[in-house]
């Protein structure tokens, strides 16, 4: 929701955004600046259709007894209830969402809860309703395997203006391919605007057919419907689907093909741009990504040769031309860096960036000195909330981006602004710089004439003077920065993104962003007492500085500490209080750091725990080991450490241990120790449940805690092999099959009488020769599948090895070659067992044709007359 103040003059013009150029058009409301006197913020502009219109007085809200519900009226009316936010703000909880599109008019009773002027008593205002509206674009189709182009996955994404919820996408969007229908999977961002879906098993039949897309949003309530159309490419058509140019971060040309590619294959020479065949390329899956070594701009036909592979060696038969638009940059400006501090006072060299621009609006807001604790109550250093309490407007010029020398204004260009040549300065100031353009600035081409006149007449509307522009800063506060380029009456959501239209333009392209001038570094230590340690740096050099004034204030910005940093840039300060800032001068420069929890640097990457002193004690409890088994004795020690004094004579150390249940199985008492050192002897039963034991030393009011590891470990393992006489098994080796299962302990004795059991399954391979690359041997469209069966159980003998005898199963409907997957296992005592895996090729065939992979006639590739397997 967008919230903006009254202010005393040209208020109006407020109101006048209200009016867009789409949806009836209601007169715009003129507010009475005197007003703003009693109310700070109220609601205005587009705001979404689940926004909550707020009402923020100047002066806190007395108890009442009035219902809040009858201070609002709105035409056309709405349903909700009030909500007091704080005890200056006021929200109106709408029961459904707005109207969309919808220009409201509101008026608040303001009467009803103070005492107001004759005249006065209700305060009329007015907003828009953001009107939905959706973009939708299929982004990619690709094939699940580099193999089979059977099935392809479609992925695309939807943009909404406003806000809304996927249940409603569902029922608003259907995918169709000819009669089937698909239930595509949705996702979306945090904004409930960017929704993207995936629709999976798209089939690729023996003709190309039709994607098709349509959304009709008619059970919500909004006139919104359409469709978009992909066309799906014959399994047997290996063709160019899409090309598209990406801009950023850097130029290329996506090229997406119907089939996997090839990515060992060179592309040099076989794509052309223009006249330019010179390009880094990037295969993955069925993408191309063509990287130009210089940048094109404007139209620009591309030429694909015949002779481009997919995967399976396949080639384009034909030579594809495609024209494409290489489109210029959109107009921006973005600073460089992400810092806030800069080094060397007196010199506030800014450097920003800028792409298809001549010129940019510089703005500059100063946030006085006197100030900078209150700002930061509610921001960081980077912040920009309630900016009119603590800061304003000082300086506002025109920037041409001029150079010496020559320079391509399509692409990314680095500038600077120096703003203390521009203007004074203040040492302990934060200023917040604003870089922003208007459509008269843009070098971005369009096609329109007569451009030039129509932005003189939008320029005299925006081109406020300094002084005009300044007595905003005079008004109630604003909840935002100040945004002087408002969306407008010709704003069309559906043109925000077109550099050639007005709506791209605004406060919404502006780069903002703060700057304290100070060489002053700081950082702070604290502990869990109240000592305060403080470091100072220069920034330039990393040498300590020394003579640093140093206070602590409170969040009140009362002061709670003060010191001076040694030589050494060292300071250490005693806490009275919890403190909120730490503010550092020095000659005439400051610099500042928020205290509070949420503004320290997080720990959560390092180890950062160590010992916490409790009530003056240090304890270590430690063992001669790190697990025990049930029934071993435990030589537990607790080393204790009192800075303040010696333990009292005879004081009792004791000793609790915990079994894993929580339950306490011992407590011991010592006495006496040797040099605050404590040993405690003690055993658990054999029969002691394993786990976790917790064992906690206590001495007086403070406690120390051991883990204990008591477990049943395992003595040795067990070695396994079962070993066939043949490395591959084939259908002319007969349908009984025998190998040798053997066993061994690992110190080398064999696994005498242990209980064996052994299980094998036939599994679908991959049949490859190496002799024969080109050739396909495997049919696509067979799949085999088989349980696996117990094929042995019984003991091994006293040398640890017995006879696996097992017949295998004919396949003669098996795609190809086959794996037999065998799984062994062996118990041992105690009813625990060791197990193995491993599987040999099997062939059921005596002999194997394939054909050639790439187009053409069928040819054998071994000696069979007759193909047992057969191709289409």
């Amino acid at each position: 929701m967008k919230r903006n103040a009254l202010r005393a003059t040209a208020l109006w013009l407020v109101a006048l955004a209200l009016l867009v150029a789409c949806g009836d058009r209601k007169d715009p409301v003129k507010i009475n600046p005197a007003f703003s006197n009693y109310i700070a913020a109220f609601s205005s502009g587009l705001i979404s259709s689940e926004s909550a219109i707020v009402i923020k007085l100047n002066d806190p809200i007395g108890p009442t007894d009035i219902d809040l519900e009858d201070l609002f009226d709105f035409d056309p009316g709405i349903d909700g209830e009030v909500v007091v936010k704080d005890n200056r703000t006021l929200e109106f909880i709408p029961d459904e969402r707005l109207p969309s599109g919808e220009v409201i008019n509101g008026s608040f009773d303001i009467g009803k809860l103070m005492l107001m002027p004759e005249g006065m008593e209700t305060f009329e205002f007015q907003f828009q309703v953001t009107k939905q509206d959706f973009l939708v674009r299929i982004t990619d189709m690709s094939p699940y395997d580099q193999q089979n182009f059977q099935y392809i996955q479609v992925k695309g994404n939807v943009l909404t203006s406003d806000v809304i919820n996927l249940d409603e996408l569902e029922q608003t969007f259907s995918f169709y391919q000819d009669d089937d229908k698909f239930a595509p999977t949705w996702t979306s961002d945090e904004s409930r605007k960017h929704h993207e879906f995936v629709i999976d098993s798209v089939l690729r039949g023996d003709a190309q057919t039709q994607f098709l897309i349509e959304w009709d949003a008619s059970d919500l309530d909004l006139e919104i419907e359409g469709q978009e159309e992909q066309v799906i490419p014959a399994i047997n058509d290996f063709t160019l689907i899409k090309s598209e140019v990406i801009q950023h971060p850097k130029q290329f040309l996506r090229l997406v093909f119907s089939d996997p590619l090839n990515a060992s294959q060179t592309l040099k020479g076989m794509i052309k741009i223009g006249r330019y065949d010179d390009f880094d390329y990037n295969v993955e899956n069925n993408e191309v990504k063509v990287y130009p070594k210089k940048r094109f701009s404007g139209w620009q036909t591309v030429q694909l040769f015949s002779g481009i592979e997919n995967s399976l060696g396949y080639k384009t038969q034909e030579t594809v031309s495609r024209s494409v638009h290489f489109e210029d940059i959109k107009p921006a400006v973005k600073f460089l860096g992400d810092g806030v501090i800069l080094p060397q006072s007196g010199n506030l060299e800014i450097p920003f960036e800028a792409v298809n621009l001549n010129a940019v609006d510089l703005r500059v807001i100063q946030i006085y000195e006197d100030n900078v604790a209150q700002f930061l109550q509610v921001n960081q250093l980077d912040g920009e909330n309630e900016l009119k309490r603590v800061g304003r407007l000082v300086f506002r010029e025109k920037i041409d981006l001029l150079t010496e020398n020559p320079i391509d204004r399509g692409k990314w260009n680095t500038f600077s602004v120096n703003l203390s040549e521009k203007m004074a300065t203040e040492p302990g100031a934060i200023y917040r710089v604003q870089l922003s353009f208007r459509k008269g600035y843009s070098l971005y081409p369009c096609s329109d004439e007569g451009g030039d006149e129509e932005e003189t007449e939008i320029q005299e509307d925006w081109d406020y003077s300094m002084d005009s522009e300044s007595s905003y800063w005079d008004g109630a506060e604003n909840y935002w920065s100040y945004d002087p380029w408002n969306y407008g009456n010709d704003y069309n959501w559906s043109e925000r993104d077109n550099p050639c239209s007005p709506s791209y333009y605004g406060g919404k392209r502006t780069a903002s962003r703060n700057f304290l001038a100070s060489d002053i570094g700081l950082i702070v230590k604290r502990g869990s007492g109240k000592k305060l340690n403080v470091y100072a740096v220069d920034i330039n050099t990393t040498e300590p500085l020394s003579g640093v004034e140093l206070e602590l204030v409170n969040y009140q910005q009362q002061g709670v500490a003060n010191a001076r940093t040694a030589a050494e840039g060292k300071a250490e300060m005693e806490l009275s209080g919890k403190p909120f800032l730490l503010v550092a001068s020095r000659g005439d420069q400051r610099g500042y750091l928020r205290l509070d929890d949420g503004s320290s640097l997080s720990l959560s990457k390092f180890d950062v725990a160590g010992t916490k002193v409790q009530k003056g004690l240090k304890g270590f409890v430690y063992g001669e080991r790190g697990v025990w088994r049930p029934g071993d004795s435990l030589y537990l020690t607790c080393m204790i450490e009192n800075n303040l004094e010696p333990l009292p004579e005879n004081h009792p150390v004791i000793l609790e241990m915990y079994n894993p249940r929580g339950q306490m199985h011992r407590r011991l008492v010592k006495n006496k120790g040797v040099n605050g050192v404590y040993s405690f002897r003690t055993r658990t039963e054999d029969d002691a449940p394993t786990g976790m034991w917790r064992a906690v030393v206590k001495v007086g009011g403070a406690s120390f805690t051991k883990n204990l590891r008591i477990e049943d470990i395992k003595p040795n393992r067990l070695k396994i092999n079962l070993a066939f006489d043949t490395e591959i098994l084939t259908s002319n080796s007969g349908n009984v099959m025998s190998g040798k299962l053997s066993s061994k302990w690992l110190h080398g004795a064999p696994a005498s009488g242990l209980k064996a059991i052994v299980e094998a399954g036939i599994k679908q391979g991959v049949t490859k020769f190496d002799r024969y690359a080109e050739y396909e041997f495997q049919d696509p469209v067979r799949k085999y599948y088989s349980d696996s069966r117990e094929i042995f159980t019984g003991a091994l003998s006293q040398e640890g090895s017995t006879e696996v005898n097992f017949e295998l199963e004919e396949a003669y409907e098996a795609p190809g070659m086959l794996k037999v997957q065998f799984t062994t296992r062996v118990f041992e005592k105690g009813g625990a067992y060791s197990i193995d895996n491993y599987s040999i090729p099997y062939s059921p065939f005596p002999h194997y044709v394939g054909i050639k992979t790439p187009k053409g006639d069928a040819a054998r590739a071994c000696c069979s007359p007759i193909p047992i397997i057969r191709w289409k």
